[in-house]
């Protein structure tokens, strides 16, 4: 059934548990866009976020699902929900479409941003899976390296505008003390 058709037929408290399983949705993936391939809980969403997060109606489409946050930049972002799968949504943010976010355009734009360069690599590598080497599930490992180049990547960044001694620190502050070499390059 769409999930369309399952808010019009909806009233009262069920059409509240649609709501709020959506709205989470929204949260999950509003995190997964900030920082692809890490899944499970909306991370981002109080550090980024104004207010609370709000469904909208839209004059052009009026079955469409959609939610605004206000960010703390002062801009709003809209996501429309593509279907009744999780985290299948299009991103609408500074007058510009992203679809379902896997390349990590958006990602970037919004932590460039919303967080300074040294902000925005401390919440990469705080939220790293330092373990993602021992993973059984190739999909988790594929994840981890991913996100892993993306961390190196910024680490080189900061690395060139002479931000290595708080780069290392903040690596520092967040590996595991039974990992001795910087994952992320020296």
């Amino acid at each position: 059934m769409k999930l369309t058709k399952l808010y019009r037929e909806a009233a009262g408290s069920e059409l509240d548990k649609i709501n709020y399983d959506v709205k989470h949705d929204f949260e999950v993936s509003f995190n997964n866009a900030l920082l692809p391939s890490t899944g499970g809980y909306a991370k981002g969403i109080p550090q980024f976020v104004v207010g609370d997060i709000e469904k909208v109606e839209s004059k052009k489409d009026p079955d469409a699902i959609i939610f605004k946050a206000n960010l703390t930049n002062g801009k709003p972002l809209y996501g429309k929900k593509l279907g009744k799968w999780r985290s299948h949504w299009m991103w609408f943010y500074d007058d510009e479409k992203y679809h379902f976010e896997r390349d990590g355009i958006l990602a970037k734009i919004l932590r460039k941003e919303l967080l300074d360069d040294l902000a925005s690599f401390e919440y990469l590598v705080s939220r790293f899976d330092w373990y993602h080497g021992y993973s059984d599930d190739h999909r988790s490992y594929e994840s981890g390296r991913a996100t892993q180049e993306k961390i190196k990547q910024e680490y080189e960044e900061l690395v060139a505008a002479g931000k290595e001694k708080e780069a290392k620190a903040i690596i520092a502050k967040h590996k595991p003390k039974s990992m001795e070499a910087n994952p992320f390059g020296e």
